[in-house]
Parts: C-alpha cells; structure tokens; sequence
C-alpha cells in the first residue's frame, strides 16, 4: 500500500477523490433538470430517491465513513468538506432561490438542506446499516410520503 501512496492522508484522499467522481455524474445529472425550475416536488423527489440510491448502490462506503466518524479519523471531515459539502451547497442554493421567489418559507437554507438529507438519510441508514425495513412500503412511497412531510413544512 505504501509504495502508492506515501501516508494515510494520501490514501483517504484517493478514496474521496474515487468516491466523488463516481457519485457526482448519476446526481447531477437527475437533479440538473431541476435546478432552475420551481419544481419542488420534482426536485425532493429525484433527490431522495439519489439518496437511497446512493446508500443502496455503495454501502461499503457509507459503513466507511460510519466507522471513520467513531474513530474520529480524519476521512470523515475529508469526505464531507470534498463531498458532502459540494452536494448540501448545490440544494441549500436551490432551496435559497426558491426561498427567494416566494415558493418556499424563509429560513436557513443549509439547516433546510441538512434537514432533508438528515430525513431520508436516517431511513436509509436504518436499512442499510440495521437491516429494518418499512413493511410493504417500496422506496417510492418512503420518498413520496417525506417530501410530502418537508413540503408541508417548508411552502410558504
């Protein structure tokens, strides 16, 4: 390991880089539809169904980072300043403009952001992590039924 990479950090850094490049294409390209449009169901929808996607499609990773944080490495602040960060900014900026125009109640966009990722990433946390599932109920329904939930929260 050490002959490609001379530390630790140089090996987290290529694991983000990896982990950002793959995951950055299928997102923005479902969510670049609507990111000047003011279809806020459309939006939340594609975007929690990214969400469970992106659990569903690289658990390893999520479980990753999990262990990461509890060892208080540093990939974790690694992976959301390069990762996490790039995608809570592109929402917070689409909740922001429509803040803006009236469609939704004025607020932090950030916490709002943070506030639907926290919503749809526990749910597939809880699948993923502790094999617990909503019934009968499919994904579609789960992201439906929570941007249904935000929504009502969140319009102005």
């Amino acid at each position: 390991m050490y002959q490609h990479f001379a530390t630790k950090r140089d090996l987290f850094n290529a694991i983000i880089d990896a982990q950002s490049q793959k995951d950055a294409g299928p997102f923005e390209e479902k969510l670049r539809a609507f990111l000047d449009k003011d279809d806020d169901q459309g939006f939340l929808t594609a975007l929690g169904q990214e969400i469970l996607n992106w659990h569903k499609l690289d658990p390893g990773c999520f479980r990753l980072l999990l262990f990461s944080a509890l060892e208080g490495s540093e990939l974790t602040e690694m992976f959301f300043e390069r990762h996490s960060s790039v995608f809570l900014s592109k929402i917070s900026g689409y909740l922001s403009r429509r803040m803006d125009e009236g469609g939704l109640r004025k607020m932090n966009p950030e916490l709002a952001a943070r506030a639907f990722f926290g919503m749809v990433g526990s749910y597939a946390m809880d699948q993923q992590i502790f094999n617990m599932r909503q019934g009968d109920v499919s994904d579609a329904e789960v992201v439906e039924a929570m941007v249904g939930i935000y929504l009502r929260g969140m319009q102005a």
